[in-house]
């Protein structure tokens, strides 16, 4: 989403502000992934704690179910933050 909006604030592509749009879309491919933001978190708080139990198998099977879904996680040292990706 992030390229997208970079691109839709220089084009202006959408004829709203691209937080609007992007917020809008973000919330439509949840609702068409029949998820919610807590669902995701809830994952996303298990797959932290199989890492933390060096349990990596479970922690990639978690990932890669959310990643079937459309969402992305991004892992930094102290957080995983999720976006909505589109794929194929």
């Amino acid at each position: 989403l992030s390229n997208l909006q970079k691109l839709s604030g220089i084009l202006n592509l959408f004829g709203q502000p691209n937080e609007v749009f992007l917020s809008q879309l973000r919330e439509t491919v949840l609702k068409e992934q029949n998820l919610s933001p807590s669902e995701i978190e809830n994952v996303i708080q298990a797959r932290t704690e199989a890492r933390r139990n060096k349990d990596f198998k479970t922690a990639d099977q978690l990932r890669q179910q959310l990643l079937e879904k459309g969402i992305e996680l991004q892992d930094s040292s102290s957080t995983t933050e999720w976006d909505v990706v589109f794929t194929e």
